[in-house]
């Protein structure tokens, strides 16, 4: 099962979540528009990074 984070440009806000539908209550209940989250998956070896945008992975990537 995929985890699933609150990003926002200063990156994880906060993890855990395993659906969309609970991300999204999270959301709701703890933080305000101006917050400017979105749902991303989080990258399974890297869990402080979002897993389409995660730096380390690139990194590694291009080192191969």
């Amino acid at each position: 099962m995929d985890e699933l984070g609150l990003f926002n440009d200063e990156g994880l806000m906060e993890g855990q979540f395993y659906s969309v539908a609970e991300a999204k209550r999270a959301i709701e209940e703890r933080y305000t528009p101006e917050d400017g989250l979105v749902i991303l998956k989080i990258c399974a070896d890297h869990p402080e990074q979002a897993d389409n945008t995660c730096e380390e992975c690139a990194a590694e990537w291009q080192e191969d």
